[in-house]
């Protein structure tokens, strides 16, 4: 009777323990700022439970941040002509479930004397139980699992963005970029797990569309912002 009980106790704490796996808590973010740059806004991520995951995630975003930043001071350090750079950055929690957080970081730069700042909208995108970065070769293993077939293609975001073009709605694309060769390197997942491709500041269109957004799963006509 003992043995019995014992048995049936400790399946009972095994299926708790999956239980409580399977509906983990979401990851915990929240804002920290950088002391050399008080606009810059970085992004700390708290997996619970998973301290390996957590440092794994924070690296990635830490390295990303510190490039923004290495990369700003390069560009405009010798230049005479800039008396000062202002960088920024904010970030938004676009997805954050028990398999995909996305995390949206809008960077700017704001340079004296310059015709205009320039933003830069990324995606990172992570597996909160490993901690591993979601690239976009894994699209086509989430995009499999829930269409059974890759609906992220070049082919279907050539055919998207030729249809705004052709509408006159304010999308005009540089000469000899359709078709894409290629998806974008930045894309994020909303909270419905769409997927969204970026295109940043003149990558295909003018200064004037801004960075543009497209939805790639919805089958609403809105599926093109410009941010």
């Amino acid at each position: 009777m003992f043995k019995l009980v014992k048995s049936s106790l400790c399946a009972f704490c095994l299926l708790f323990m999956l239980a409580a796996t399977a509906f983990a808590a979401p990851a915990q973010v929240e804002p920290s700022v950088q002391q050399q740059y008080p606009d810059i806004q970085v992004p700390v991520v708290t997996v619970p439970g998973n301290p390996d995951a957590t440092a794994a995630i924070n690296i990635e975003i830490e390295k990303n941040i510190a490039a923004f930043i290495s990369q700003t001071d390069e560009c405009y350090k010798d230049n005479k002509d800039w008396n000062k750079v202002y960088m920024g950055n904010s970030y938004t929690v676009t997805c954050n479930d028990d398999s995909v957080l996305s995390i949206v970081l809008t960077k700017y730069i704001n340079v004296e004397h310059a015709a205009h700042p320039m933003r830069y909208i990324h995606g990172l995108n992570f597996n909160p139980q490993t901690g591993e970065k979601i690239v976009a070769f894994d699209l086509k293993e989430f995009s499999a699992e829930k269409y059974g077939k890759d609906i992220y293609t070049s082919e279907l975001l050539t055919n998207k963005l030729a249809k705004k073009a052709a509408e006159n709605d304010g999308l005009i694309i540089f000469d000899g970029i359709l078709p894409l060769s290629s998806l974008p390197e930045q894309f994020y997942f909303d909270a419905d797990r769409h997927v969204h491709f970026l295109f940043q500041l003149y990558e295909i269109a003018p200064y004037v569309c801004g960075v543009i957004d497209v939805d790639m799963d919805t089958e609403s006509d809105d599926y093109l912002m410009y941010r």
